[in-house]
């Protein structure tokens, strides 16, 4: 019993022991044969290159059978994305969505008295609703003016800003498409001019959601459009090599993010056939927009990571059924970059007056940690004797703002001195 034991023990580690030990005994020939018989070594090399070769060519072969199936996917697609885009068109020429929402807004007024809705007012007569509602800007001129009158201050300076933008910065004719809308109701302007004090009412009848809302990006707010200006300056500037043929290369991309799904590679395919050379906005055309971006995600580090954002921004240019207008592209476009160190991001109105906010307190920390401890508290205490520090923070703030916003961005200085002015109040 115990010699049928050894012998079974004896087998089982010769089975298990023998493949490796062959495999040991094998690599050491080969060790041998490299190092002393040189005509098997050539020989050794020339094997180990072709299966090195023969890797390559089946593993591009694979790779390359995986992209053209992902394509062959997002071209099957694209037929049954454009009808739905088509049905969305057709729902919103149907329900009428711009009537439906300044009809909202005057009845807030009705109700409210409140002269901020007229602010909103004038924004969306400016700014129309594209491919839906023409802009209008001498209706929107009408209502800031309005607001300017107001005797809620805050109102009133942010409408003489939007007044002055609105006279100064025209929707582009290429940005303007739709119907134009019939008169103002003569009553609420009637009831604007009389009454523009805001009355607190306790309920106000709530509205339907409004889910029609074009351009949500602001991208026609002439601050935003400054920095997006910038920022196609400093893509120029860099000198990148652009891809000549950018929408197979953004394409290429497309397939090979693995974060979005097929129906949404087909819809962002279907933004990007829609761009062209012939549409302009901040001194570039649609086509280039895309080249400079593409550019500069190849030259920088994050190049998966930006070119995923690339495809949710050309994703978002598509509301309603339709694609957004030039502006819009481009802006979308270009806010790739605007979330890099090298650039400016662009910000509306309403971040800039917050940033203009924050510089005034700033400047006035800054003018207060030079003076000695008297000197302050003469400050502190409104003293006549501190009307020179007065003088110092103002300067120091006007030249911080000429610096930052008028010389940098190119500003239009008449739409931020209300707010200047304002702020140079808490001096």
């Amino acid at each position: 019993m115990r010699y049928t034991k050894i012998a079974i023990a004896a087998i089982n580690a010769t089975v298990v022991y023998m493949p490796v030990s062959s495999l040991v005994v094998l690599v050491l020939s080969m060790v041998y044969t490299i190092l002393y018989n040189i005509e098997m070594r050539v020989y050794l090399w020339v094997i180990l290159i072709f299966i090195a070769v023969l890797c390559v060519v089946l593993y591009n072969a694979a790779n390359n059978h995986h992209y053209e199936v992902i394509e062959q996917q997002i071209e099957d697609l694209l037929p049954r994305v454009e009808y739905e885009q088509a049905i969305q068109r057709k729902k919103v020429i149907e329900e009428q969505p711009h009537i439906r929402i300044i009809d909202a807004l005057m009845d807030k007024y009705r109700c409210t008295r409140n002269p901020e809705i007229l602010l909103k007012i004038g924004d969306f007569y400016r700014k129309g609703m594209y491919s839906v509602m023409k802009s209008d800007n001498a209706r929107a001129i009408q209502y800031y003016e309005i607001a300017a009158k107001s005797k809620n201050k805050q109102v009133a300076e942010i409408a003489q800003g939007k007044y002055i933008e609105a006279a100064i910065d025209a929707i582009p004719e290429e940005d303007d498409i739709g119907e134009v809308l019939d008169e103002i109701p003569a009553d609420v302007l009637y009831a604007a001019l009389i009454d523009d004090v805001p009355v607190v009412i306790d309920e106000v009848p709530q509205q339907e959601t409004l889910i029609f809302l074009n351009d949500m990006q602001n991208v026609h707010d002439h601050y935003m459009n400054k920095i997006t200006a910038s920022n196609v300056k400093k893509l120029k500037e860099m000198n990148h090599q652009l891809s000549p043929d950018i929408k197979d290369a953004l394409l290429h991309k497309l397939v090979e993010d693995d974060e979005l799904d097929i129906e949404d590679k087909a819809a962002i395919k279907l933004v990007l056939n829609s761009f062209d050379s012939q549409n302009q906005q901040f001194g570039i055309n649609e086509i280039e927009s895309l080249q400079l971006v593409n550019a500069y995600i190849d030259n920088s580090n994050n190049k998966k990571d930006m070119a995923h954002n690339l495809f949710l921004q050309l994703k978002d240019c598509a509301e309603n059924g339709t694609t957004v207008c030039t502006t819009g592209k481009i802006s979308r476009v270009l806010s790739v970059v605007g979330d890099t160190e090298e650039f400016e991001t662009p910000r509306n109105i309403y971040y800039i007056k917050q940033e203009l906010e924050q510089l005034a307190g700033k400047v006035r920390d800054d003018v207060l940690s030079k003076l000695s401890e008297e000197e302050v508290k003469k400050y502190n205490e409104s003293s006549p004797d501190s009307e020179p520090t007065v003088e110092e923070m103002k300067k120091v703030y006007q030249q911080r703002v000429q610096e930052e916003y008028y010389d940098k961005l190119h500003i239009e200085p008449n739409i931020v001195k209300p707010h200047v002015n304002a702020n140079m109040l808490m001096f």
